[in-house]
């Protein structure tokens, strides 16, 4: 269970349950929710720097 903006890929591709603003992803996708928040997080970083 993850906020519904932080599934926006897998939603595309109707990889995800929702509900309630939240989206349910199922284990096997999970990895693609980590990524994105790392390159977002490594985005961030690098620019401060």
């Amino acid at each position: 269970q993850i906020p519904f903006a932080d599934a926006l890929d897998l939603f595309r591709g109707r990889k995800v349950y929702l509900e309630g603003g939240f989206a349910y992803v199922p284990l096997r996708d999970i990895v693609a929710i980590v990524l994105n928040e790392f390159r977002a997080k490594l985005s961030k970083a690098l620019a401060v720097s």
